[in-house]
């Protein structure tokens, strides 16, 4: 049986998906968590009790919540292993995404910004995926910076400029589909590798 924990925006529309092909429980607290093999969490870091617990009771953890100190994600990490159990987070499941790392690496090494919009609602700032690139591209902090606008979609700019010359890459997010297909995408291919451990 399959864990959902979050049931927001993405969290529904994942939901609506994968009860399509799969057993799935709704997760709102550690005493939800019987009977599960693997808990898919698209929440926020309020869900850490149960997360730690779920890993205390050698569930699975595929993660796509941001808002999380490194550290505890290095905490979870390390409790996975001791439980020989599968933990993966990702900030960002969409499709385009690789896509637009693998043009931004042509980048890499050069004084580069990077500009996130998200909706007002969006708690972390900067975003998880934010922090992704500035780590795989060493854009400092004050490199970042972060909007948030009503009603706006999602979108990660890095860009590189000089006197007489500007480099933008883009990623817009016009749905939170695109991180919902490219999380089932992901998920067909975890639950192939892994089979009956997963499911």
């Amino acid at each position: 049986m399959i864990g959902l924990c979050g049931f927001g925006k993405i969290g529904k529309l994942l939901y609506e998906k994968l009860i399509i092909c799969y057993d799935v429980k709704l997760v709102k607290s550690e005493q939800d968590l019987d009977g599960i093999k693997t808990l898919i969490d698209f929440s926020s870091p309020t869900a850490q009790t149960i997360i730690d617990t779920a890993l205390d009771k050698k569930i699975n953890i595929i993660m796509g919540t941001t808002g999380y100190d490194l550290n505890v994600i290095e905490k979870f990490k390390e409790k996975a292993l001791l439980n020989n159990v599968i933990f993966y987070s990702c900030c960002n499941y969409a499709y385009g995404i690789s896509i637009f790392e693998n043009l931004c690496k042509q980048l890499k090494g050069l004084d580069i910004y990077l500009t996130e919009i998200h909706d007002i609602s969006k708690k972390d700032c900067p975003s998880g995926t934010a922090i992704m690139i500035a780590k795989e591209f060493n854009i400092p902090l004050e490199n970042i910076t972060s909007i948030r606008k009503k009603g706006v979609f999602t979108s990660h700019k890095v860009i590189y400029k000089t006197n007489d010359e500007v480099i933008t890459i883009s990623h817009v997010v016009k749905s939170k589909k695109a991180y919902v297909d490219g999380f089932l995408e992901f998920f067909k291919k975890l639950v192939k590798e892994n089979d009956k451990r997963i499911i």
